[in-house]
């Protein structure tokens, strides 16, 4: 009753301006809107939309554009000032030769591997505390550079995401066993579908849809 209202404006509003889509996260916070109509598997829901945001995300940022944009949201941050020998570091030989260091290089792994890994360690229960700090860990990285573009407050979700839906909870199938079969075909679609077509031909689906948000390759 109080999911549905929401959902099905959204819905509505959505073909007619698909900025409107965009600017509601719906690739995130309108997948974890739709799992919460289902009061038997909407756990499951949420943490499959969140392994699979940072999976998708992860992933789209293994082709080689990825290590300049560590170097530019660095050098962009308003903190800049407060950290010039890291800045310069991040470079080959600053001022004349500007391409990504090692270190840059090495940041940038680190980071794609993060990302594409945090979602199934926090999904496997050993590791799943783990791939929670491992969480907080990443998304304070980027809240801390203040980068620009609206990724603050999705870093701050995706860490208390992290926290209720991994660390409070334990990853697990529904109670019934079964998911619902509409929520399977959004989730489905939603998370592999849409980001695999996205990720292949990145023109022919927006950026978020396509889980490729600061991959560099817009």
């Amino acid at each position: 009753a109080e999911v549905l209202p929401p959902l099905a404006l959204l819905a509505v509003m959505a073909p007619f301006d698909f900025v409107i889509a965009e600017c509601s996260r719906a690739e995130h916070y309108g997948y974890m809107l739709f799992a919460l109509a289902f009061s038997d598997s909407w756990l499951f829901g949420l943490q499959i939309v969140q392994i699979g945001l940072w999976t998708g995300a992860g992933v789209s940022k293994l082709g080689p554009r990825f290590k300049y944009t560590v170097v530019n949201m660095s050098c962009n941050s308003p903190l800049a000032p407060l950290m010039p020998s890291f800045l310069r570091a991040l470079h080959t030989g600053f001022p004349t030769d500007m391409r990504p260091s090692r270190l840059a290089r090495a940041a940038s792994a680190f980071g794609t591997c993060a990302e594409t890994c945090v979602g199934p360690l926090c999904a496997f229960g050993p590791t799943r505390y783990l791939g929670v700090v491992l969480a907080l860990g990443f998304h304070s990285f980027i809240f801390f550079h203040l980068p620009f573009a609206s990724v603050q407050e999705w870093n701050i979700f995706c860490m208390w995401a992290a926290v209720y839906l991994f660390g409070v909870h334990e990853f697990a199938l529904p109670p019934s066993g079964a998911v619902h079969p509409a929520l399977a075909t959004v989730l489905l679609l939603g998370l592999v579908v849409v980001p695999a077509v996205g990720q292949l031909f990145p023109a022919r689906v927006p950026f978020l849809f396509a889980f490729r948000p600061y991959a560099g390759n817009w």
